[in-house]
């Protein structure tokens, strides 16, 4: 669709998205929603009205919860949902979702990219430029492009679209449909609150692999992950210093698979981040060989090191110390804006953009394994255990080793609170922040389930000022922490 602007794909989407919530208030389900079945009653592009058509195929469900099933199996294959695809491949005992109104939620997605794109979606394999056409030259589905959307597969069209698109078309191509916006709530999402300028796509950008060399092996862990630094060779040969961050992915198979479908939708949001307290990230690349298969993550060097071996080395100044807190918050706070959660703030993973202390920035890195938050709210779904014993939140610290389902849905943006005031002690002390009443084992961690995690302890000489603000982040109910946004208003902040 070579006519489509940003202001008229809000404005379509928006009338396509009424028509949905109408169906669905009356508990119908299309089934079939594509570019073929909307309609324009003119051809005046700008004043037009778009209407949904082509209901001869909807579902009439008997209630406002679809039982199972009964929405049969149908539709365009380029649109089908997940779910759908399952009834398709799957027994009915087999089959982890319900065929309801969330399917046209996400054919609604798969029609958001044909209206940029003009073509139907197609889905990244596990090796970028590898695309899956969903039908072959007689119509019949590729076995293997459905089993990647069942997989947790997305459009390849979406790299190449910023980052308030990328949200608003996955919170509509969520794998599992009770993760779905409705339509109601999608027409109230921040996409048609941006401005329209600010919504940017290429259909004829073409994703290039820049080549880059790796130099200094600089660490690496008991996983096989290993840390690089290189050179990336940009424009007119000029050759940028990066980071290059390898970790080896799971071995051959569905578990493989999930890894690198997972790590694909999370790039999407990564990759579109910009933000001057962030670690600028630039490219993620999977090797799926026998041999070797693993990841590389490309992101920026940033020469000054960690916050943590800066804090050992010197404690920063009054100035620098209300400095750096508040860099570290604003980059929380952009993170929360995105709905992403970190679960592993601390001095390790906050670094200098160079060795001068007075000029440097800092940025919050260690993003490839954040996790996003499904809808708007405060509290994650199906977040896993991810952290440090001594930055863990009081939440977090009750997964360890137990994974209660009541506190996992209490991780959510507060978890990096908690995490954030531990840093700030960090600073101060030159150390990790230390707890009273938990037991360490022999192998120095925490043992799981032998005490409720308290505040951490504050030291004596700590600020009045700055003592507030910790005691902010690390309230035991996440529910009255302040978030970023209120912290940063805190009279410790006033001066800055």
């Amino acid at each position: 669709m070579r006519m489509m602007t940003s202001s008229r794909l809000q404005n379509w989407t928006s009338q396509i998205l009424n028509g949905l919530s109408y169906l669905h208030a009356q508990h119908i389900v299309h089934t079939n929603l594509t570019g073929n079945n909307v309609l324009l009653n003119c051809a005046d592009v700008d004043k037009c009205v778009l209407k949904i058509a082509d209901l001869a195929s909807i579902t009439q469900l008997k209630g406002a919860t679809a039982m199972p099933n009964e929405v049969f199996f149908g539709g365009t294959l380029s649109y089908m949902s997940p779910e759908m695809f399952m009834q398709y491949f799957l027994s009915e005992t087999e089959r982890q979702f319900v065929v309801g109104t969330k399917t046209d939620i996400w054919s609604f997605g798969c029609l958001c990219l044909e209206m940029m794109s003009g073509t139907a979606p197609q889905y990244e394999a596990l090796v970028r430029n590898d695309e899956l056409d969903i039908a072959d030259s007689s119509g019949m589905p590729k076995i293997r492009a459905m089993r990647a959307i069942i997989g947790g597969a997305v459009p390849s069209f979406l790299r190449k679209c910023s980052l308030s698109i990328v949200e608003f078309v996955l919170d509509c191509l969520e794998l599992n449909p009770d993760m779905r916006w409705v339509a109601k709530a999608l027409l109230e999402s921040r996409f048609y609150k941006v401005d329209a300028n600010a919504l940017k796509w290429d259909s004829n950008e073409e994703s290039t692999n820049i080549p880059f060399e790796r130099e200094e092996y600089l660490t690496g862990g008991n996983s096989g992950v290993q840390i690089h630094v290189g050179r990336l060779v940009v424009e007119d040969n000029e050759q940028k210093e990066i980071i290059i961050k390898t970790t080896p992915l799971p071995p051959q198979g569905e578990a493989r698979e999930r890894y690198i479908f997972a790590s694909k939708r999370r790039a999407l949001k990564i990759l579109r981040l910009d933000h001057p307290h962030i670690v600028s990230y630039i490219d993620f690349r999977y090797s799926n060989s026998r041999v070797h298969p693993q990841c590389e993550v490309l992101m920026e060097y940033c020469t000054g090191g960690t916050l943590a071996a800066a804090s050992r080395q010197q404690r920063p100044c009054p100035e620098l110390f209300r400095k750096w807190c508040q860099q570290i918050l604003l980059g929380i706070e952009y993170l929360h804006h995105w709905r992403i959660i970190h679960r592993d703030i601390k001095g390790e993973n906050i670094f200098l953009s160079s060795p001068h202390r007075s000029t440097c920035v800092l940025k919050i890195g260690d993003l490839d394994d954040i996790t996003v938050l499904s809808r708007e709210r405060s509290e994650g779904q199906n977040v896993s255990f991810r952290g440090t014993d001594p930055f863990l939140s009081a939440e977090m610290y009750a997964l360890h080793g137990l994974m209660n389902e009541y506190e996992k849905h209490r991780v959510g943006r507060k978890t990096d609170i908690w995490s954030y005031g531990c840093v700030v002690l960090q600073m101060w002390m030159g150390k990790s922040p230390a707890y009273t009443n938990e037991r360490i084992s022999d192998a120095g961690t925490l043992v799981a389930g032998t005490s409720q995690r308290i505040r951490p302890q504050l030291p004596d000489d700590l600020p009045v000022d700055i003592a507030v603000l910790v005691n902010s982040c690390v309230e035991v109910d996440p529910q009255r922490r302040l978030d970023a946004t209120e912290l940063l208003k805190c009279s410790f902040f006033a001066n800055n």
